[in-house]
Protein backbone atom coordinates (compact mmCIF):
# COMPACT_ATOMS: atom_id res chain seq x y z
CA UNK A 1 0.00 0.00 0.00
CA UNK A 2 2.85 2.36 0.90
CA UNK A 3 4.62 1.63 -2.41
CA UNK A 4 1.40 2.24 -4.31
CA UNK A 5 0.91 5.60 -2.57
CA UNK A 6 4.54 6.59 -3.30
CA UNK A 7 4.04 5.58 -6.94
CA UNK A 8 0.88 7.70 -7.15
CA UNK A 9 2.69 10.68 -5.58
CA UNK A 10 5.45 10.31 -8.18
CA UNK A 11 2.89 10.03 -10.99
CA UNK A 12 0.98 13.13 -9.83
CA UNK A 13 4.25 15.08 -9.45
CA UNK A 14 5.34 14.08 -12.97
CA UNK A 15 1.98 15.09 -14.47
CA UNK A 16 2.12 18.44 -12.60
CA UNK A 17 5.62 19.15 -14.00
CA UNK A 18 4.49 18.15 -17.51
CA UNK A 19 1.52 20.52 -17.24
CA UNK A 20 3.76 23.37 -16.04
CA UNK A 21 6.30 22.81 -18.85
CA UNK A 22 3.58 22.84 -21.58
CA UNK A 23 2.60 19.28 -22.41
CA UNK A 24 1.67 20.19 -26.03
CA UNK A 25 5.19 21.42 -26.86
CA UNK A 26 6.78 18.43 -25.10
CA UNK A 27 4.60 16.07 -27.15
CA UNK A 28 5.66 17.74 -30.41
CA UNK A 29 9.35 17.73 -29.37
CA UNK A 30 9.26 14.00 -28.69
CA UNK A 31 7.39 13.26 -31.95
CA UNK A 32 10.07 15.12 -33.94
CA UNK A 33 12.91 13.25 -32.19
CA UNK A 34 15.32 11.18 -34.27
CA UNK A 35 14.52 7.70 -32.96
CA UNK A 36 17.73 6.23 -34.37
CA UNK A 37 19.46 8.19 -31.62
CA UNK A 38 17.13 6.61 -29.02
CA UNK A 39 18.13 3.16 -30.28
CA UNK A 40 21.80 4.15 -30.10
CA UNK A 41 21.29 5.50 -26.57
CA UNK A 42 19.59 2.21 -25.58
CA UNK A 43 22.58 0.30 -26.97
CA UNK A 44 24.86 2.49 -24.84
CA UNK A 45 22.63 1.58 -21.87
CA UNK A 46 23.14 -2.12 -22.64
CA UNK A 47 26.92 -1.49 -22.61
CA UNK A 48 26.48 0.25 -19.24
CA UNK A 49 24.65 -2.81 -17.86
CA UNK A 50 27.44 -5.10 -19.14
CA UNK A 51 30.11 -2.85 -17.56
CA UNK A 52 28.27 -2.96 -14.22
CA UNK A 53 28.22 -6.75 -14.37
CA UNK A 54 31.92 -6.82 -15.27
CA UNK A 55 32.56 -4.64 -12.21
CA UNK A 56 30.67 -7.08 -9.98
CA UNK A 57 32.45 -10.03 -11.57
CA UNK A 58 35.95 -8.54 -11.07
CA UNK A 59 35.17 -7.42 -7.49
CA UNK A 60 34.02 -10.93 -6.56
CA UNK A 61 37.20 -12.44 -8.09
CA UNK A 62 39.43 -9.91 -6.31
CA UNK A 63 37.66 -10.87 -3.05
CA UNK A 64 38.38 -14.57 -3.61
CA UNK A 65 34.95 -15.62 -4.92
CA UNK A 66 34.87 -16.67 -8.58
CA UNK A 67 31.16 -16.44 -9.43
CA UNK A 68 30.15 -17.34 -13.03
CA UNK A 69 29.31 -14.22 -15.08
CA UNK A 70 25.88 -15.64 -15.98
CA UNK A 71 24.93 -15.94 -12.30
CA UNK A 72 26.22 -12.42 -11.63
CA UNK A 73 23.96 -11.22 -14.46
CA UNK A 74 20.96 -13.08 -12.99
CA UNK A 75 21.47 -11.46 -9.59
CA UNK A 76 22.01 -7.98 -11.00
CA UNK A 77 18.91 -8.14 -13.19
CA UNK A 78 16.81 -9.19 -10.18
CA UNK A 79 18.38 -6.37 -8.14
CA UNK A 80 17.75 -3.86 -10.94
CA UNK A 81 14.09 -4.86 -11.12
CA UNK A 82 13.73 -4.53 -7.32
CA UNK A 83 15.44 -1.14 -7.09
CA UNK A 84 13.23 0.20 -9.90
CA UNK A 85 10.12 -0.28 -7.78
CA UNK A 86 11.56 0.89 -4.44
CA UNK A 87 12.55 4.40 -3.26
CA UNK A 88 15.93 5.68 -4.45
CA UNK A 89 19.54 5.22 -3.32
CA UNK A 90 18.92 1.66 -4.58
CA UNK A 91 18.75 0.20 -1.06
CA UNK A 92 16.01 -2.29 -2.00
CA UNK A 93 18.00 -3.60 -4.97
CA UNK A 94 21.20 -3.97 -2.93
CA UNK A 95 19.36 -5.97 -0.26
CA UNK A 96 17.93 -8.27 -2.94
CA UNK A 97 21.45 -8.81 -4.34
CA UNK A 98 22.83 -9.70 -0.88
CA UNK A 99 20.02 -12.22 -0.29
CA UNK A 100 20.57 -13.82 -3.71
CA UNK A 101 24.35 -14.01 -3.20
CA UNK A 102 23.65 -15.88 0.05
CA UNK A 103 20.85 -18.16 -1.18
CA UNK A 104 21.90 -18.87 -4.78
CA UNK A 105 25.71 -18.68 -4.59
CA UNK A 106 26.12 -19.86 -0.99
CA UNK A 107 28.25 -16.96 0.24
CA UNK A 108 28.25 -15.98 3.91
CA UNK A 109 26.19 -12.92 4.82
CA UNK A 110 29.30 -10.87 5.61
CA UNK A 111 31.04 -11.78 2.29
CA UNK A 112 27.87 -11.12 0.26
CA UNK A 113 27.41 -7.75 1.95
CA UNK A 114 31.09 -6.90 1.49
CA UNK A 115 30.93 -7.56 -2.30
CA UNK A 116 27.79 -5.42 -2.63
CA UNK A 117 29.28 -2.82 -0.26
CA UNK A 118 32.59 -2.46 -2.14
CA UNK A 119 30.80 -1.95 -5.48
CA UNK A 120 28.43 0.54 -3.85
CA UNK A 121 31.19 2.51 -2.13
CA UNK A 122 33.51 2.81 -5.16
CA UNK A 123 30.55 3.91 -7.28
CA UNK A 124 29.53 6.39 -4.57
CA UNK A 125 33.06 7.85 -4.29
CA UNK A 126 33.26 8.36 -8.07
CA UNK A 127 29.78 9.87 -8.08
CA UNK A 128 30.61 12.27 -5.23
CA UNK A 129 33.80 13.42 -6.99
CA UNK A 130 31.90 14.04 -10.24
CA UNK A 131 29.21 15.93 -8.35
CA UNK A 132 31.72 18.06 -6.47
CA UNK A 133 33.25 19.15 -9.80
CA UNK A 134 29.78 19.59 -11.32
CA UNK A 135 28.56 21.79 -8.46
CA UNK A 136 31.65 24.02 -8.71
CA UNK A 137 31.25 24.32 -12.50
CA UNK A 138 27.49 24.95 -12.34
CA UNK A 139 27.64 27.61 -9.58
CA UNK A 140 30.62 29.47 -11.08
CA UNK A 141 29.77 29.46 -14.80
CA UNK A 142 25.97 29.75 -15.00
CA UNK A 143 23.72 32.70 -14.29
CA UNK A 144 21.29 31.34 -11.69
CA UNK A 145 18.49 33.86 -11.13
CA UNK A 146 16.43 31.47 -9.02
CA UNK A 147 18.02 31.02 -5.54
CA UNK A 148 16.01 27.85 -4.84
CA UNK A 149 17.99 26.01 -7.55
CA UNK A 150 21.20 26.64 -5.59
CA UNK A 151 19.48 25.53 -2.37
CA UNK A 152 18.27 22.29 -4.00
CA UNK A 153 21.84 21.51 -5.13
CA UNK A 154 23.46 22.27 -1.75
CA UNK A 155 20.81 20.42 0.31
CA UNK A 156 20.97 17.38 -2.00
CA UNK A 157 24.78 17.26 -1.80
CA UNK A 158 24.70 17.51 2.02
CA UNK A 159 22.11 14.70 2.13
CA UNK A 160 24.32 12.59 -0.12
CA UNK A 161 27.37 13.24 2.10
CA UNK A 162 25.34 12.19 5.18
CA UNK A 163 24.20 8.96 3.49
CA UNK A 164 27.77 8.22 2.40
CA UNK A 165 29.05 8.99 5.92
CA UNK A 166 26.53 6.57 7.41
CA UNK A 167 27.65 3.82 5.00
CA UNK A 168 31.32 4.45 5.87
CA UNK A 169 30.57 4.33 9.62
CA UNK A 170 28.90 0.92 9.22
CA UNK A 171 31.80 -0.39 7.16
CA UNK A 172 34.84 1.13 8.88
CA UNK A 173 33.70 1.95 12.42
CA UNK A 174 31.32 -0.86 13.47
CA UNK A 175 31.92 -0.01 17.16
CA UNK A 176 29.77 3.10 16.74
CA UNK A 177 26.89 0.93 15.55
CA UNK A 178 27.49 -1.45 18.48
CA UNK A 179 27.31 1.55 20.84
CA UNK A 180 24.00 2.63 19.27
CA UNK A 181 22.65 -0.91 19.61
CA UNK A 182 23.12 -0.68 23.37
CA UNK A 183 20.68 2.23 23.64
CA UNK A 184 18.14 0.86 21.14
CA UNK A 185 15.22 -1.16 22.44
CA UNK A 186 15.73 -4.64 20.98
CA UNK A 187 15.99 -8.22 22.22
CA UNK A 188 19.53 -9.09 23.42
CA UNK A 189 19.76 -12.11 21.08
CA UNK A 190 18.89 -9.94 18.08
CA UNK A 191 21.37 -7.24 19.18
CA UNK A 192 24.12 -9.84 19.40
CA UNK A 193 23.29 -11.24 15.96
CA UNK A 194 23.28 -7.76 14.36
CA UNK A 195 26.55 -6.88 16.12
CA UNK A 196 28.26 -10.11 14.93
CA UNK A 197 27.11 -9.64 11.33
CA UNK A 198 28.28 -6.01 11.25
CA UNK A 199 31.65 -7.01 12.71
CA UNK A 200 32.14 -9.82 10.14
CA UNK A 201 31.06 -7.54 7.31
CA UNK A 202 33.39 -4.76 8.47
CA UNK A 203 36.36 -7.15 8.58
CA UNK A 204 35.61 -8.46 5.06
CA UNK A 205 35.19 -4.94 3.71
CA UNK A 206 38.39 -3.55 5.28
CA UNK A 207 40.31 -6.55 4.00
CA UNK A 208 38.99 -5.88 0.47
CA UNK A 209 39.84 -2.16 0.35
CA UNK A 210 43.39 -2.82 1.58
CA UNK A 211 44.04 -4.07 -1.95
CA UNK A 212 44.96 -0.74 -3.59
CA UNK A 213 44.95 -2.33 -7.05
CA UNK A 214 41.33 -3.40 -6.55
CA UNK A 215 40.32 0.00 -5.22
CA UNK A 216 41.96 2.08 -7.99
CA UNK A 217 40.85 -0.19 -10.86
CA UNK A 218 37.27 -0.24 -9.58
CA UNK A 219 37.22 3.55 -9.06
CA UNK A 220 38.35 4.03 -12.67
CA UNK A 221 35.73 1.56 -13.91
CA UNK A 222 33.04 3.42 -11.93
CA UNK A 223 34.10 6.71 -13.55
CA UNK A 224 33.78 5.09 -16.99
CA UNK A 225 30.31 3.75 -16.11
CA UNK A 226 29.15 7.19 -14.89
CA UNK A 227 30.65 8.77 -18.03
CA UNK A 228 28.37 6.60 -20.15
CA UNK A 229 25.34 8.31 -18.58
CA UNK A 230 26.64 11.70 -19.73
CA UNK A 231 27.28 10.34 -23.25
CA UNK A 232 23.69 9.07 -23.46
CA UNK A 233 22.36 12.46 -22.34
CA UNK A 234 24.53 14.17 -24.98
CA UNK A 235 23.15 11.86 -27.71
CA UNK A 236 19.58 12.66 -26.68
CA UNK A 237 20.29 16.42 -26.48
CA UNK A 238 21.57 16.29 -30.06
CA UNK A 239 18.38 14.45 -31.07
CA UNK A 240 16.37 17.39 -29.71
CA UNK A 241 18.66 19.89 -31.53
CA UNK A 242 19.76 21.44 -28.23
CA UNK A 243 22.78 23.71 -28.53
CA UNK A 244 24.53 22.45 -25.41
CA UNK A 245 28.11 21.23 -24.99
CA UNK A 246 29.24 17.86 -23.64
CA UNK A 247 30.63 19.31 -20.37
CA UNK A 248 27.39 21.20 -19.71
CA UNK A 249 25.18 18.15 -20.32
CA UNK A 250 27.54 16.01 -18.17
CA UNK A 251 27.20 18.47 -15.26
CA UNK A 252 23.39 18.52 -15.59
CA UNK A 253 23.28 14.71 -15.73
CA UNK A 254 25.28 14.24 -12.51
CA UNK A 255 23.42 16.98 -10.62
CA UNK A 256 20.10 15.47 -11.68
CA UNK A 257 21.13 12.02 -10.50
CA UNK A 258 22.28 13.54 -7.20
CA UNK A 259 18.80 14.94 -6.54
CA UNK A 260 17.04 11.89 -7.98
CA UNK A 261 19.00 9.48 -5.76
CA UNK A 262 17.55 10.89 -2.56
CA UNK A 263 15.20 8.32 -0.99
CA UNK A 264 11.91 9.99 -1.74
CA UNK A 265 9.99 8.12 -4.43
CA UNK A 266 10.40 4.83 -6.36
CA UNK A 267 13.14 5.36 -8.94
CA UNK A 268 13.22 9.08 -8.09
CA UNK A 269 9.98 9.48 -10.09
CA UNK A 270 9.08 13.13 -10.67
CA UNK A 271 12.07 14.57 -8.82
CA UNK A 272 14.47 13.36 -11.55
CA UNK A 273 12.52 14.91 -14.45
CA UNK A 274 11.80 18.15 -12.57
CA UNK A 275 15.44 18.55 -11.47
CA UNK A 276 16.86 18.06 -14.97
CA UNK A 277 14.44 20.62 -16.37
CA UNK A 278 15.27 23.16 -13.62
CA UNK A 279 19.06 22.76 -14.05
CA UNK A 280 18.80 23.21 -17.83
CA UNK A 281 16.92 26.54 -17.59
CA UNK A 282 20.02 28.58 -16.45
CA UNK A 283 21.82 27.19 -19.53
CA UNK A 284 19.23 28.81 -21.80
CA UNK A 285 17.16 25.66 -22.48
CA UNK A 286 13.39 26.21 -22.50
CA UNK A 287 11.29 24.26 -19.96
CA UNK A 288 9.54 22.18 -22.66
CA UNK A 289 12.86 21.22 -24.32
CA UNK A 290 14.38 20.48 -20.91
CA UNK A 291 11.44 18.26 -19.95
CA UNK A 292 11.57 16.50 -23.34
CA UNK A 293 15.25 15.70 -22.75
CA UNK A 294 14.45 14.45 -19.23
CA UNK A 295 11.64 12.18 -20.47
CA UNK A 296 13.67 10.57 -23.28
CA UNK A 297 16.75 10.22 -21.05
CA UNK A 298 14.57 8.73 -18.33
CA UNK A 299 13.12 6.23 -20.79
CA UNK A 300 16.61 5.07 -21.82
CA UNK A 301 18.18 4.88 -18.34
CA UNK A 302 15.19 3.80 -16.24
CA UNK A 303 12.16 2.47 -18.14
CA UNK A 304 14.23 0.64 -20.77
CA UNK A 305 16.30 -0.95 -17.98
CA UNK A 306 13.17 -1.78 -15.96
CA UNK A 307 11.46 -3.40 -18.98
CA UNK A 308 14.65 -5.28 -19.95
CA UNK A 309 15.14 -6.66 -16.42
CA UNK A 310 11.44 -7.64 -16.18
CA UNK A 311 11.60 -9.45 -19.55
CA UNK A 312 14.88 -11.13 -18.59
CA UNK A 313 13.43 -12.41 -15.30
CA UNK A 314 10.16 -13.46 -16.97
CA UNK A 315 11.95 -15.44 -19.72
CA UNK A 316 14.27 -17.03 -17.15
CA UNK A 317 11.28 -18.02 -14.99
CA UNK A 318 9.49 -19.64 -17.94
CA UNK A 319 12.72 -21.37 -19.05
CA UNK A 320 13.19 -22.83 -15.55
CA UNK A 321 9.58 -24.11 -15.50
CA UNK A 322 10.00 -25.80 -18.92
CA UNK A 323 13.32 -27.28 -17.79
CA UNK A 324 11.70 -28.61 -14.58
CA UNK A 325 8.76 -30.13 -16.49
CA UNK A 326 11.14 -31.86 -18.94
CA UNK A 327 13.25 -33.18 -16.08
CA UNK A 328 10.15 -34.53 -14.28
CA UNK A 329 8.89 -36.13 -17.51
CA UNK A 330 12.13 -37.96 -18.31
CA UNK A 331 12.85 -38.99 -14.71
CA UNK A 332 9.48 -40.75 -14.22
Amino acid sequence: MKRFLLFMVGLILTVAILWWADFGKIYRNILSFDYVLVIEACLLQVITIILLNIQWYTISIQMGEKIPFKRILNINMAGTFTESITPSVKAGGELAKIIMLKNEIGLSGSKATAIVGVQKVVSFISFLALNLISIFWFLTTTNIDKPYITRIIIISFIALILIFGFIIIIMVYPNIINFLLKIISMKDERKQKVSENISKFSNSFRSAIKDKKLLISQLLLSLVIWEFFAIKAYFIAKGLNLDIGFISISVITYLTYMVGMLPLLPGGAGTFEGSMMLFLIPLGVSSDKGMSLAIVFRFVTFWFVFITSALYLGIRYIYNIIKKVKYTKYST
